[in-house]
């Protein structure tokens, strides 16, 4: 089926570049994006006559400064033709300019969709959409932990949270890092992992979820663990949508109350990932350069508006393992060391058990 034709015009060529490239090769956006640098050439290609929407840099002027979106949104016949101004932050009839391509792309579609609604199928899904969060299962907490510092026991912190919540309720946990460490712990004879997850459910949808799963978890203790993707090179071309729509399929099959994301800095869109997850843990470190990267990572949520991942950060200082045998029965012992009892703390300050206990009387039968 052929797209209709939406039409984009801002003075960055690099940023229009990228953004006319990613929203060109999403299965799920209705239009096919025709770039323009100059205001001329866009307003010579309205001319063809067709009611095409426009998304525009809300400074540019034409050449005897006269708005170009005034003349932009008229037609020969007279007819309004929908106009949607980038601008340097949030307004009315635009979009901020400043977020990921994923968060401008809802912007695109729910700007039009109230405009014309009905127009497209991708508008009733996206009707659905609460706050530029996507749809999943109401009774599932999503606990993120990421960092911009390394070696500050994220991993660590990530396992001990989902063991500890495990003893309450169903637990997933997820490794979305290119090099995890935890092969030891796994055992890869015969198993599946995320990459042939990811595999099967791009082949055949949920059915394919449903035929892999069971061999592609490990049994810690209570918890499951996803088995992590081997090569380095298996994530890095998911994007945000589909992640969503492999977690939902995966919590909804193993029926999971809590699932705690190790959120690797490779993962495409990776701030739209975390603004996602209910609560962000962040580990950091005290030196001059860790607060240096962690000073760096919140500018740049603020640069791009994500005031709700900000709101849900919980910073934490690991524990440092004195010597490897502080990992000796990994992960089972991690709960009963100085870590877990880290944690706990963490756990019971934050209400994350009191958050899933109304099935806790079943889930330790």
């Amino acid at each position: 089926m052929k797209k209709e034709k939406l039409l984009i015009c801002d003075h960055d060529p690099y940023y229009l570049e990228h953004l006319t490239d990613y929203l060109n090769r999403q299965p799920d956006f209705p239009w096919e994006v025709i770039p323009f640098t100059r205001t001329d050439a866009l307003l010579e290609y309205q001319e063809k006559g067709r009611n095409w929407p426009v998304l525009m840099d809300e400074s540019m002027t034409d050449p005897v400064n006269e708005p170009v979106a005034s003349r932009a949104g008229q037609e020969a016949s007279g007819t309004r033709t929908d106009v949607i101004y980038l601008r340097e932050d949030e307004g009315v009839g635009g979009i901020c300019r400043y977020q990921s391509c994923e968060d401008l792309k809802r912007c695109i579609l729910e700007c039009l969709q109230r405009r014309n609604p009905g127009d497209h199928e991708d508008f009733r899904e996206l009707s659905a959409v609460r706050e530029g969060r996507t749809e999943r299962p109401d009774n599932c907490a999503w606990y993120g932990i990421y960092s911009p510092v390394n070696r500050c026991g994220k991993t660590i912190f990530a396992v001990t949270l989902g063991m500890i919540l495990a003893e309450h309720r169903s637990v997933l946990y997820v490794n979305m890092e290119n090099y995890h460490g935890l092969d030891n712990a796994i055992g890869r004879e015969g198993r599946n992992d995320l990459a042939d997850l990811i595999y099967q459910y791009r082949m055949e949808g949920r059915s394919g979820v449903e035929k892999i799963l069971g061999n592609t978890l490990t049994q810690w203790g209570r918890l499951d663990c996803l088995n992590p993707a081997f090569s380095a090179y298996d994530l890095n071309d998911v994007d945000i949508q589909e992640w969503l729509q492999l977690l939902e399929q995966i919590i909804t099959e193993g029926d999971y109350k809590a699932v705690v994301l190790d959120v690797g800095s490779q993962i495409r869109e990776v701030f739209s990932l975390l603004k996602e997850c209910d609560l962000l843990f962040v580990p950091v470190l005290n030196d001059r350069i860790s607060k240096g990267k962690l000073q760096q990572f919140e500018e740049n949520l603020t640069a791009m508006q994500m005031q709700t991942v900000t709101d849900r950060i919980r910073k934490v200082v690991v524990p440092r393992l004195r010597n490897d045998g502080e990992l000796t029965g990994f992960p089972e012992q991690l709960p009963r060391g100085r870590i877990g009892s880290y944690v706990r703390q963490i756990v019971e300050t934050e209400h994350l058990i009191e958050s899933g206990m109304q099935d806790e009387a079943e889930w330790k039968k």
